[in-house]
């Protein structure tokens, strides 16, 4: 073969390896797509500023990091009105799904964890769990004034208005204490769903939300079936700031400061 037509020849091979060998490169990278993410975090004992500020934290993560969702798990007795507010306002103006769910089974969304519970865009119970017993409390542990289980009780139906949920439910948690089930909770419609934590992605998936807030609301259809849990904990220094921030320390301060303490 001459010279020229050898020259010719391996030209013609580069060039169709220039073109075809990043084409092969990328097809196991397109064959292996990254399931979902959701960012999970967990409320433990009572609603504190750090627990407020962990899950403002934990919202933003999750947006910043084009989460699927995020995920708090709840087991609380209830905690201060004040940060139990300022939780609601990030949940409700979340730009990422938020699931509430309380869990595991013997778990409890009480008083604060119930408006919190509301707020979610899924609000789930575990199999075995309950919810309710919203009524305010002072920080010495009386009946609050009527002006503010008046005040909680427009918060709780609000709340429940803005996610389609049961405001006859939320009005007696406020007014008498009432509490629920999982199984009665989600016959009154005052949550979404029933489900363990194994089983809540899958039960998850397809459900369409409204997320956003202020005009800027916008459908979004969940699809966490597979999907990778990243964890959010607080974290050695907030684990301490959490205890300092303990029930006895938080309605002390409380009683000090003003009567709006939920417990």
């Amino acid at each position: 073969m001459p010279q020229s037509r050898l020259v010719s020849s391996f030209r013609r091979i580069a060039g169709i390896l220039l073109v075809t060998l990043p084409c092969l490169l990328a097809a196991p990278a397109l064959g292996m797509a990254q399931p979902p993410t959701v960012l999970a975090m967990r409320i433990d004992g009572t609603i504190t500023p750090v627990v407020a500020d962990h899950l403002e934290e934990g919202l933003r993560t999750a947006e910043q990091d084009g989460n699927a969702a995020t995920l708090i798990e709840i087991d609380t007795p209830g905690g201060l009105l004040q940060s139990t507010r300022e939780i609601v306002q990030d949940v409700l103006a979340a730009d990422v799904p938020v699931i509430v769910h309380v869990a595991p089974s013997g778990a409890r969304a009480a008083s604060a964890g119930a408006y919190i519970t509301l707020s979610a865009h899924v609000a789930a119970m575990a199999p075995g769990t309950h919810i309710g017993a919203g009524t305010p409390v002072t920080g010495q542990g009386e009946e609050a004034s009527e002006k503010v289980v008046n005040d909680s009780v427009a918060f709780a139906v609000a709340i429940a208005e803005q996610r389609g949920r049961s405001t006859d439910f939320t009005r007696e948690m406020v007014r008498d204490g009432t509490a629920v089930s999982d199984q009665e909770a989600l016959r009154v419609k005052a949550v979404d769903l029933m489900a363990p934590r194994d089983a809540l992605l899958t039960e998850l998936d397809g459900r369409s939300v409204m997320v956003g807030a202020d005009g800027a609301e916008r459908e979004v259809v969940l699809q966490t079936p597979g999907a990778q849990i990243v964890e959010h904990d607080l974290g050695f220094f907030g684990e301490l700031r959490q205890w300092l921030a303990s029930p006895e320390r938080a309605y002390v301060t409380a009683a000090i400061s003003s009567p709006d303490v939920m417990r």
